[in-house]
Formats: C-alpha cells, structure tokens, sequence
C-alpha cells in the first residue's frame, strides 16, 4: 500500500536526523499522536509529525506543494533555581541546520519557525527543555 506524501517525507526527515552526529545523544520519530506528557525523560527526543499541506497553481501543467511538519525536540534539564539551557538550545540550532537544503523525498526545505526559543512553564515545572518547530517543503508536481 502506498504512502501519503507527507508519510514519505516525514520518514525521510526522520531517518536523515537519525542519521546525524550532533552535540548530544537522541531518538528521532514519526509520531501521529505525540504525548509529550511522559515523565520519565531520559535524554534527548525528537518528534516529527505531519502538519499541513497547501496546494497551488505552479504552471499550466504543475502544481505546487507545500508540505508542514511539526518537529519537537525535548531534553532533560538537570533541576537548578536558574538552569543553564544555551546546549539545549544550541542542540536545536544543530538540528534545523541539519535539515537546511536537504531534500527528503523530492521535496525541498524552505524554512523553519518557532513562535518561541523554548516553553518556560515545561522548563520551570518539569525540568524539560521544549521547541517546536514547523518546518516546510516543497515538492512541484
């Protein structure tokens, strides 16, 4: 049975950053149903899911695809009165600039974006360190 689209690209960004040797040690998937309420969190994890998709008019014979992931990258945080994050966020830096002008599965990386560097009531409450991040690729078909 054949893949969706963004099933196809979505197991390409996870295999490629599983791939990766970055700063610290993680876990990369495919999730359709992410829980991020989970307790036990030992070392890096990154999550990726499908998001969205926009269809549009590219030439009388093509149309453009844009495709929106979601990816989620959790760390652990060792409990301190004011916690040094800057590897946790320097570990985020490393992962979208690992997907920078990669393609996965024919579609093209144009882009990144996180409302926010991190969630302050996760880091404060649990001692996790949380971004999300919405990525998009590009496919003309």
């Amino acid at each position: 049975m054949p893949n969706a689209r963004e099933t196809d690209i979505a197991n390409a960004i996870v295999t490629h950053l599983n791939a990766q040797s970055l700063s610290k040690t993680y876990t990369c998937k495919l999730d359709y149903l992410p829980d991020f309420e989970r307790e036990d969190l030992k070392s890096a994890e990154l999550t990726v899911f499908p998001s969205g998709k926009v269809i549009t008019f590219a030439s009388r014979v093509d149309n453009q695809y844009v495709y929106t992931f979601n990816l989620v990258i959790r760390c652990p945080v060792a409990p301190a009165k004011e916690p040094d994050i800057s590897a946790e966020m320097y570990f985020a830096e490393e992962v979208i600039e690992s997907l920078d002008r990669i393609s996965m599965s024919n579609a093209s990386f144009t882009g990144a974006e996180s409302a926010t560097s991190y969630d302050l009531d996760l880091l404060n409450e649990r001692n996790e360190f949380l971004a999300a991040f919405s990525i998009t690729y590009l496919e003309i078909k």
